[in-house]
């Protein structure tokens, strides 16, 4: 390069380079290391100092080739990892954040920093001092303003080429908004980029039911999406996994979202980042009592004004910084290894997949069969047809969620079937349990008999009826996010 301004760049770069090698040297033969290494540090900076005095004339931007050859430089270890074509078409992509908190914020460093051309990040809060421990580029100056623009303002510096789009914006549910059409412009208007399906849309909400709403819109518009799960009130690096939807365990918020997903048809086909680690001690923060006692002038309680916004929490979840971190670079690896279309990214199965909708027929024809026979004792007349209680959803719900794939009874895991658990109960989710096509026999003749029945508690063992009544509280606790 003939510009001055650029003479001086190579003439520092020069001396960098022979102080490396001067400190490769010195490391084994000279006693004084540290003081000579100093010293070397100390000509560098004034012969850098004294070239710059020396040139006159103002430094000049690069032309479009020079730019290009120091975005290469700068992005020479993805270059390596991935392949000229990789990297290539990672700097073409375009992937959509929605949330730019402690793990959207960490999500977008790695992926900004490994060349991903485009990025639209999506959050409608602003960056608070709490929110230092976590987030990734926020300082004590950003404080106050939206978390995207923290996010754009630090890598403008970093990654000038990059196109990243910071949106103060919330992605409110189809049931929260006000028509189907309204619903449709804006998760439109946010997803698509210039009226196209993005590479990937990394979902780093916290909210429930926007992050179901999110996943649901991108698993029907044919749109690639990951999901990042709870990181809250969890320690153990060692146990953050990826995998199917289908696959998650241990983490309530992987649960809930798998619940309200499979309600809406969703059973997997979106790989999510999660922990196994059962949370620790560590719980919501409590509110004081005042709180939850202060009215307004209609008589009614404020304390949901404490919320940043109506359906969010009020109660602050205890985060320990780093995993929120991880959680989002693990996003950033997974995207990036399927943009750049790496040869070793691995499949993520921990098990088989949850939705097995024979399965579930089968299971689901012993409890119509058993309906059929009380039909029968109370008719006397055959072939009554009747109708399932159920449908494969509730089944796979039952079977999967809330027995485990196992008898109540013996925690026997074949021949399953489904069967009324009291005689004096109602069909529903409250009283049918899953046990063995063996122990459902035996019940009827014990329990769902006519003549002389027995009472539950009569029949069974303390400790049966305890899991029993453990596992239909667990279904009452589940329900309320189906």
């Amino acid at each position: 390069m003939s510009k001055p301004g650029w003479i001086t760049v190579a003439l520092a770069a020069t001396l960098s380079s022979l102080v490396t090698a001067s400190v490769l040297t010195f490391t084994k033969c000279n006693p004084n290391f540290y003081d000579d290494v100093q010293a070397q540090k100390r000509a560098e900076s004034a012969a850098f100092k004294s070239t710059a005095s020396a040139t006159s004339k103002p430094f000049l931007a690069p032309s479009e080739e020079e730019q290009e050859e120091l975005i290469l430089e700068q992005l020479a270890r993805s270059r390596v990892f991935f392949g000229d074509d990789g990297l290539e078409v990672i700097r073409k992509s375009s992937v959509v954040i929605v949330g730019a908190g402690g793990v959207g914020s960490w999500a977008a460093t790695m992926l900004l920093r490994s060349g991903v051309g485009n990025v639209r990040l999506i959050d409608f809060d602003q960056v608070t001092l709490s929110s230092l421990n976590r987030h990734a580029t926020a300082n004590r100056a950003h404080v106050g303003i939206p978390k995207v623009e923290s996010v754009k303002q630090y890598f403008s510096g970093v990654v000038p080429w990059a196109n990243i789009e910071a949106v103060q914006d919330l992605w409110v549910p189809a049931k929260l908004s006000k028509s189907p059409e309204e619903y449709v412009e804006m998760a439109e208007r946010l997803i698509y980029v210039n009226g196209e399906k993005p590479d990937w849309v990394l979902d780093c909400i916290d909210n429930i039911d926007a992050k179901v709403d999110l996943l649901h819109f991108c698993k029907t518009r044919d749109i690639k999406v990951i999901s990042s799960m709870g990181a809250g009130c969890k320690s153990d690096f060692t146990q953050v996994r990826i995998a199917d939807i289908s696959q998650t365990a241990e983490d309530p918020l992987s649960k809930a979202t798998r619940v309200k997903l499979r309600k809406l048809g969703v059973y997997e086909g979106i790989p999510v980042i999660f922990s196994t680690e059962k949370p620790g001690e560590a719980k919501l923060l409590p509110l004081a009592d005042s709180e939850f006692e202060k009215k307004n002038e209609e008589n009614e309680t404020t304390v949901g004004e404490l919320s940043v916004l109506p359906q969010y929490r009020v109660r602050i979840l205890p985060v320990l910084g780093s995993l929120p971190a991880i959680f989002g670079l693990s996003m950033a690896t997974h995207v990036l290894t399927s943009i750049g279309d790496y040869a070793s990214i691995p499949e993520y199965i921990v098990t088989q997949s949850r939705h097995k909708p024979k399965a579930y027929d089968q299971i689901q024809q012993t409890l119509v069969g058993q309906l059929a026979r009380e039909s029968k004792k109370r008719t006397g007349e055959n072939g009554i047809r009747i109708a399932a209680p159920f449908d494969s959803a509730d089944v796979g719900y039952l079977v999967e969620e809330v027995y485990k794939n196992k008898s109540v009874i013996s925690g026997e895991c074949s021949r399953l079937s489904l069967s009324r658990w009291r005689k004096e109960g109602p069909i529903n989710l409250q009283n049918v349990v899953v046990m063995t096509k063996d122990e459902q026999k035996k019940h009827e003749e014990q329990v769902l008999c006519d003549e002389n029945p027995k009472t539950v508690e009569e029949v069974y063992p303390e400790w049966v009826l305890k899991q029993v009544e453990h596992r239909l509280r667990q279904e009452k606790h589940y329900s309320m996010y189906r």
